[in-house]
């Protein structure tokens, strides 16, 4: 294996160790990245990732070599132990774009001065056979906008939900449980805990801040008048006011009436119009509040109806628990949520927090 052309996530000797394909010259690999890093933190050291790079061939013929040179530019930031650096540079131009300026000798000049690169990395990269080789035999591995990853012998590709990859891990974990049971076990009943959330990032909703943050919190309700928005939201949003690059804030409408449907619907709208945040205070106000006919208020709601039509097809998300808050995947009340939301902000940042930070997506 050439060196830069895979990188462990997590502890060497972690029991579990999964190995993940993508291709570093595609747009998408910012979020599956950060997503397959916050899995490995969560799982508190019992699981690690290989992550190894591959080549998928380009829609276009004529864009091999920018997405060539993008590669290269990956491998030599692996090498340096920063590959976390690409993520930022992908984000603003694209495969295609961050391939033409590294085909600019003035535009890779600058590009790799900016990086505190050495151009010499960046041949030696670009024109090392190995390289080429390693990329070329992941690549059929490689499957365009998703990772592809094998644990225990199981293949399963994924996207940065990576809901495939944590049923393959409850699978384990369930297998390991039944071989560990002996006759001689007395069976004890088991001991009432808080359920953790099966999803942590669902799809749907509306989200304030990237899966790369360090905590995540998730609260769901049936429409705007249900009471979890105005008694979880205000500590969730004096939050991320306080400490925005570590806290994510979702919200997302459950149930299966129709105004739950609605309020998907809205929800989407104000995502889709840049408004997101503006609609979460207004959430998070009180009720008797939030009834007004003039002001800006009413004409965020007036245009929040405008944009609806095209967010119809919103999906109200099937929540398995309680409304939350569900802070990092565990059940919070609502009383508590300021309590914990301190605790968690006044710990040491994660030693994952630089990559997470770059490859979290910019914050509303």
């Amino acid at each position: 294996m050439c060196p830069g052309t895979s990188l462990r996530l997590g502890p060497a000797n972690a029991p579990i160790v999964a190995d993940a394909y993508l291709d570093p010259a595609h747009e998408a690999t910012p979020e599956l990245a950060a997503a397959l890093v916050l899995q490995v933190a969560a799982r508190n050291g019992d699981l690690a990732v290989d992550l190894h790079f591959g080549s998928s061939p380009p829609k276009r013929r004529s864009r091999r070599p920018f997405r060539a040179r993008v590669r290269a530019l990956a491998v030599a930031l692996a090498r340096a132990g920063r590959f976390d650096d690409l993520f930022p540079l992908l984000r603003r131009d694209g495969p295609a774009g961050l391939g033409a300026r590294l085909a600019n000798p003035a535009g890779r000049a600058e590009l790799l001065e900016g990086l505190d690169l050495p151009p010499a990395a960046f041949d030696r990269a670009l024109h090392d056979r190995c390289v080429g080789e390693v990329l070329a035999r992941n690549g059929r591995r490689v499957q365009r906008g998703s990772v592809v990853i094998e644990v225990a012998g199981v293949v399963t590709s994924d996207g940065t939900n990576l809901r495939n990859l944590r049923a393959l891990l409850g699978r384990l974990r369930s297998a390991e449980a039944v071989a560990a049971r002996t006759p001689s076990r007395v069976p004890r009943p088991a001991a009432k805990r808080v359920p953790e959330y099966a999803h942590p990032w669902p799809g749907e909703g509306l989200l304030l801040g990237g899966p790369g943050l360090a905590h995540h919190a998730l609260v769901a309700a049936r429409d705007e008048a249900d009471p979890i928005l105005r008694s979880a939201l205000p500590a969730l949003l004096a939050a991320r006011r306080a400490q925005p690059g570590r806290l994510s804030v979702q919200i997302v409408a459950t149930g299966d009436h129709p105004v739950a449907r609605d309020f998907a619907a809205r929800l989407c709208a104000a995502d889709r119009a840049g408004l997101a945040l503006d609609y979460a205070r207004y959430l998070a106000r009180p009720r008797k509040a939030r009834e007004v006919l003039v002001g800006p208020e009413a004409s965020l709601l007036r245009r929040l109806d405008e944009d609806e039509e095209a967010c119809r097809t919103a999906k109200v998300h099937p929540l398995e628990g309680p409304p939350g808050p569900w802070i990092d995947g565990r059940l919070v009340s609502a009383p508590q949520g300021a309590a914990v939301l301190a605790t968690l902000l006044s710990a040491p940042p994660s030693p994952w927090a630089p990559f997470l930070s770059a490859a979290a997506p910019p914050l509303p």
